[in-house]
């Protein structure tokens, strides 16, 4: 519920002239019951308008109202014969009006404020409000796994495969499996540690700690970096600098980064193509597949790209399927 502003003066404006009130006292009466600080005695509301009364412009003469024909009013109870104890609200504003102790000049405390007297026991704290994940938490299992998964052909054996290579008389070096996706390479992550990431850290340790939980900590390593991984990385526990070590063959690298879209003031903005080629061809000769996790719509990804980065959208419209098509590719 919005809270109501504070009363002022136009408020106990409006408040006299709906009560059309007249009497300075009973003015400064009705501001001590809205707590609002007594006008002079001089000071009283001008009155309110007739409903009748119209504005006519200057030089147009003033319609003629016909007058009504008077007509006594029958003598009320306890009132005077031949008025209406109801047509002047100002006479009924006493009766509205309740007197309240002037408490502006009171030197002594309250006595709940005596330092005797008990406190207030506090409430229960609410616990604080999750952070909302950048994946939709119905499926963000199922998205840390995609994300960490590689694909390799370790399946069932493939017929089809079998039947045409003994059809065509070519030997067999191994037998054809049909590829699947799995865990057992471990991941590695490279989180970006620069200025542009600070407003997604709560969604990188939400992250991290989701592959921790599927992965575990054997099979799961994390580095920082600022700029680019092959310039040094830093454990994020220590923060000793380090130079990047390369991922076993097959192993998966999940790179979170905004690849330079945020522009910082006082540092230029990097060529995106240009500034990940190194690292994307270290990855490539060491035969890792990496996937980059940006956290800024596809609209503003760069342009030109090294293409072993595989570019994955932080968003909660991105999907496990949509996932799966792009690191099968």
């Amino acid at each position: 519920m919005p809270r109501r502003a504070p009363l002022n003066a136009g408020d106990l404006l409006r408040a006299a002239q709906a009560l059309q009130v007249q009497d300075p006292a009973m003015l400064q009466r009705l501001a001590r019951q809205l707590g609002l600080p007594a006008p002079p005695a001089s000071a009283a509301p001008p009155p309110a308008p007739a409903a009748t009364e119209r504005a006519v412009p200057p030089g147009r003469p003033q319609p003629t109202q016909p007058t009504p024909p008077t007509r006594a009013t029958p003598a009320q109870p306890g009132g005077t014969p031949g008025t209406d104890d109801t047509a002047a609200p100002g006479s009924l504003v006493p009766a509205m009006l309740t007197a309240l102790p002037d408490l502006a000049g009171a030197a002594t405390a309250p006595a709940w404020l005596s330092p005797g007297m008990p406190q207030l026991a506090k409430g229960p704290v609410a616990p604080p409000t999750p952070h909302d994940t950048l994946f939709s938490p119905p499926s963000s299992r199922a998205m840390g796994a995609a994300l960490a998964a590689v694909r390799v052909a370790d399946g069932d054996v493939d017929t089809d495969r079998l039947v045409a290579a003994l059809a065509d008389g070519l030997p067999l070096r191994a037998v054809p499996r049909l590829p699947v996706w799995t865990l057992r390479h471990g991941l590695q992550v490279l989180v970006d540690q620069g200025p542009a990431m600070q407003p997604w850290h709560a969604d990188v340790d939400q992250l991290l700690g989701l592959l921790e939980r599927l992965l575990g900590e054997a099979q799961l390593q994390v580095l920082g970096f600022d700029g680019e991984p092959l310039q040094g990385c830093r454990h994020p526990g220590t923060g000793d600098p380090m130079r990047w070590p390369a991922p076993p063959p097959g192993a998966a690298v999940l790179l979170l980064s905004d690849l330079g879209i945020t522009r910082l003031p006082g540092r230029p903005r990097p060529q995106a193509a240009r500034h990940w080629q190194g690292f994307a061809r270290a990855a490539a000769q060491a035969g890792a597949a990496v996937r980059v996790l940006v956290p800024q719509a596809p609209s503003r990804w760069p342009v030109g790209l090294p293409v072993p980065l595989r570019l994955l959208w932080w968003d909660r419209r991105t999907t496990v399927a949509a996932v799966r098509r792009l690191l099968s590719a």
